[in-house]
């Protein structure tokens, strides 16, 4: 009997600290952040576009963690380089990546607890690579010319459908197309080159390379060097000159052949003739005009008797001492016409024939406009054959001996041919008085 009530004492203690136990308040171990996920790019998307914003989602067991992120990307599996540390947001942005490669990143996210996660490794591929576009728009022009002179700076246009950083090499000489790199790893749209002589033709084109490998080459470009202008002036007078090739050139202004309307003047070779300008009033350099002596060797002067000196020099030209217009002063023979439209009250010179020494057949035909309600005059050349052959003219306009800097030279041609606008035929060079003879 005592034996049964001990016994039954044991239990109820054993029963009773077991109750006590199970009773006490246990604190649970603070949660393990949830894996990241959902990955935006998608794992293994292709075609990405760069900069990019990656993004995820994750979340903490214990609502009341904060969370902060890791990044790692690399171009190898697993990635290994750290590039964001500690943040509080669930995205992030690149800077511009390769083209055409495959990059693999991961988040690992931590809780203020200690404890992380590491998320699994994705992947994206980013776009190919685009090429640069072709360099274009070349300064001098293409098959243009360049004011005489030593040195040119050339000029292009290029761009890249990436927005690539772009370099650019140059190759120019005087072969088609050139071999020689004149510049290299350029980072600008221009380069200068030295050593150039009139006459000559030279060959450019660029090479145009971004930081991913690709490449893209320009036509091959050609300018030659020469004394071609398109404006001069003013003069000591006022006096200005420009040539058809400005785009506010005056439409009204262009060659009109007067052969079947007009009377000839002269024929032959190294003769002139003095004829009158039919009433119409003209003024140059302030004088009135009524007469002019007309020369075979392209030129007017404003004297009743004048000079037909074959041999051409740079103005002032102390060989024809007066007041003159020199539309194309060289050895010059052939017919010289006039005609006077009253309508238009314009005075019209034209010369019909060819270089002395030119090829037979070669001919060359030209005037000289005097345009009385402006006073202004212009050179109108329609057909030049022998331009490059044969012809080393002045042109210009000269008043009495050019003293007080009171003349305009646009060419003076020494070498046959080198110079001058190419081809001539249609070209049109204006003299504008000072407004106040207008």
């Amino acid at each position: 009997m005592i034996r049964s009530f001990l016994l039954l004492l044991l239990t109820i203690l054993l029963l009773t600290s077991c109750t006590e136990n199970d009773s006490k308040s246990v604190t649970p171990e603070t949660g393990v952040p949830l894996a990241p996920s959902l990955p935006v790019p998608s794992d293994s998307a292709t075609q990405i576009a760069t900069p990019i914003q990656l993004r995820w989602t994750c979340s903490d067991p214990d609502t009341t963690d904060t969370l902060r992120y890791d990044v790692q990307m690399d171009t190898i599996n697993p990635p290994q380089i750290s590039v964001a540390h500690d943040l509080r947001v669930t995205n992030w942005t690149t800077g511009i990546l390769r083209h055409g490669k495959t990059y693999f990143w991961k988040i690992i996210a931590k809780d203020l607890q200690g404890h992380s996660v590491a998320g699994p490794a994705w992947r994206f591929t980013t776009v190919g690579n685009n090429s640069p576009l072709a360099p274009s728009n070349p300064v001098p022009a293409d098959s243009g010319s360049a004011p005489d002179s030593a040195s040119v700076t050339l000029r292009w246009h290029c761009s890249d459908p990436d927005r690539d950083t772009l370099r650019y090499t140059v190759y120019f000489g005087t072969t088609n197309p050139p071999t020689t790199a004149t510049a290299s790893n350029l980072s600008d749209t221009t380069a200068a080159v030295t050593n150039l002589h009139t006459g000559v033709h030279y060959y450019w084109y660029v090479v145009a390379s971004d930081e991913q490998g690709g490449r893209s080459q320009s036509s091959v470009w050609n300018f030659t060097i020469s004394q071609f202008q398109i404006k001069w002036g003013p003069d000591g007078y006022g006096y200005t000159a420009t040539d058809n090739r400005l785009p506010y050139w005056p439409t009204a202004y262009r060659f009109r052949d007067i052969t079947s309307l007009g009377t000839e003047v002269i024929y032959g070779d190294d003769i002139g003739a003095s004829t009158s300008l039919n009433g119409m009033p003209f003024r140059f350099y302030g004088d009135a005009i009524s007469d002019i002596f007309v020369s075979t060797n392209g030129n007017v002067q404003f004297v009743q008797s004048g000079s037909s000196s074959l041999s051409n020099s740079t103005l002032p030209s102390l060989n024809v001492p007066s007041s003159a217009l020199f539309a194309l002063w060289d050895d010059l023979m052939g017919q010289v016409f006039k005609f006077h439209d009253v309508t238009e009250n314009v005075f019209y010179i034209q010369w019909n024939g060819r270089r002395l020494g030119g090829v037979a057949g070669d001919t060359t035909s030209f005037q000289i406009q005097l345009h009385s309600s402006s006073n202004e005059i212009v050179f109108a050349y329609s057909r030049i054959l022998d331009s490059i052959n044969s012809l080393t003219p002045t042109i210009g306009i000269q008043h009495n001996t050019g003293a007080n800097n009171q003349f305009l030279q646009c060419f003076y041609i020494t070498t046959a041919g080198v110079g001058l606008p190419n081809p001539m035929n249609g070209y049109m060079i204006r003299f504008c008085p000072p407004a106040s003879m207008r």
